[in-house]
């Protein structure tokens, strides 16, 4: 039986050649055999299809279009190779990163949703091709837009011992962000963001030719854009970091950032959250939404527990059984620092609401590269504050200070009211000696009446 160019990839060779095969262990009925291209034969060297005969001269006549179906199939097959699971496996598998551990990361065990992925990819300083774009699923696709827009790619790998030809901010970008260690992911993506908005803003300009008044310049136009104080110092620091990597590299005698840069006077006063009133918060919880987001907003409205330390909670972290004091256990990598450490007594309201032991995550919230829950947990909850709030700055972190306010008019202290909420000192050593003791800690959070819970 003749072979068949293959269609999906612009490979020289054919397909071979189909044959047909009695086989005695199958009661001598005719198989059709075809060699599968190279790339495919992870699935084994053969792809045979019956031809649900013993009569020779009847499998003889179906050879052809059985042969057929199994070209198709290899059409198919070759054509996933260029699929966006396989084009972001294959990217991944360079970084040293796998299905198993993306699934891992995931509460319900399943790989992340394709958005979920191209974050990944952008938090990796990968550059997003239109190739892997247009392979994505339509409902995906619209989603992606808002990481920007497709970019050529570029290879961070070449050339990252040589001195950047330009000598600017360009050339050295890639080779910083391949070339330097970063304890996270979103580090190295803030990194890449920031860097890339001093070259857009300010210039690319040459390393060596860097000026402190660039700093300035560039502080100037952020705080003119509405940036915040913070913002702007992270921004600068970011590019200090590319400078002092060129130093110790060799392409950059001195960072001209390094001088002592005063920013005290750029940057817009900070925003205040505002808190909800009573009223709000009654409006909240008479929303229909679903039974996840109904208790992490109860845990975060009674215990004053900041989003991403209650979206991460796991069975391990809630201690019920065989303890004095109902608490959820935030000593460990869960929390903002170390000051936030703490042990968080469950008040009567919401010890009453949590559903029945199970294990691992208590919520379902995908984690992102750096396994945070925060950013779809705010998503998610982010739809119902937009419901009751009457002013911008009323956000999620707001029941943080609604609580505090709360706790405040209960008649609690602000010692005991900072360490319940996690401004103190925390429980960093670990045990309940460091701060108030979890009773006082219990009866100070069981005097507020959260009566939009009931």
């Amino acid at each position: 039986m003749g072979s068949r160019r293959q269609g999906s990839l612009d490979l020289a060779q054919d397909y071979h050649a189909s044959s047909l095969v009695k086989v005695p262990s199958k009661k001598n009925t005719y198989y059709v055999y075809v060699t599968r291209p190279q790339v495919l034969q992870t699935k084994g060297k053969q792809a045979k299809r019956s031809t649900r005969t013993t009569d020779l001269k009847i499998a003889q006549s179906r050879q052809h279009q059985i042969t057929e179906e199994i070209y198709q199939e290899f059409d198919r097959q070759l054509s996933e190779l260029n699929s966006f699971d396989a084009q972001v496996d294959k990217i991944l598998a360079g970084r040293g990163i796998n299905r198993d551990l993306l699934r891992a990361l995931e509460p319900s065990g399943e790989v992340p949703d394709q958005t979920s992925l191209m974050i990944l990819l952008k938090s990796l300083g990968v550059a997003i091709t239109p190739e892997l774009v247009a392979a994505m699923e339509p409902q995906y696709r619209q989603e992606v837009q808002e990481l920007g827009r497709p970019q050529p790619p570029v290879d961070m790998l070449s050339d990252v011992a040589a001195i950047a030809a330009e000598d600017r901010f360009s050339d050295y970008l890639p080779l910083y962000l391949e070339g330097r260690s970063w304890n996270r992911l979103s580090t190295r993506g803030e990194a890449n963001r920031y860097i890339t908005q001093f070259i857009k803003q300010v210039g690319n300009l040459r390393v060596s030719e860097l000026k402190v008044k660039h700093a300035y310049d560039w502080a100037r136009i952020m705080h003119n854009s509405g940036a915040s104080n913070s913002r702007i110092k992270a921004a600068i620091s970011y590019v200090r970091g590319l400078l002092q990597w060129c130093i110790e590299c060799g392409h950059l005698e001195e960072n001209p950032w390094a001088a002592k840069i005063t920013l005290t006077n750029y940057g817009v006063k900070k925003k205040h959250y505002k808190p909800f009133t009573k009223k709000q918060l009654h409006q909240l919880f008479a929303l229909d939404m679903k039974d996840e987001d109904r208790l992490l907003l109860s845990i975060l409205i009674t215990t004053g527990m900041r989003l991403d330390e209650a979206a991460l909670l796991s069975w391990e972290n809630i201690k019920i059984e065989g303890e004095e004091v109902p608490h959820f256990d935030l000593l460990g990598g869960i929390v903002k620092n170390s000051g936030s450490e703490r042990f968080v007594a469950i008040p009567d309201v919401l010890l009453r609401r949590l559903p029945e032991r199970g294990q691992g995550r208590l919520f379902s919230y995908p984690l992102d590269a750096d396994g945070k829950a925060q950013r779809k947990a705010s998503e998610r909850l982010g739809r119902y504050i937009h419901k009751i709030r009457t002013d911008p700055k009323q956000v999620t972190h707001s029941l943080r200070g609604t609580l505090k306010d709360l706790l405040r008019d209960a008649g609690v202290t602000k010692e005991v009211n900072d360490f319940i909420t996690g401004h103190d000192q925390g429980d960093q050593a670990g045990n309940y000696g460091s701060g108030p003791s979890m009773e006082v800690r219990l009866e100070a959070i069981n005097r507020v009446d959260h009566a939009w819970l009931k």
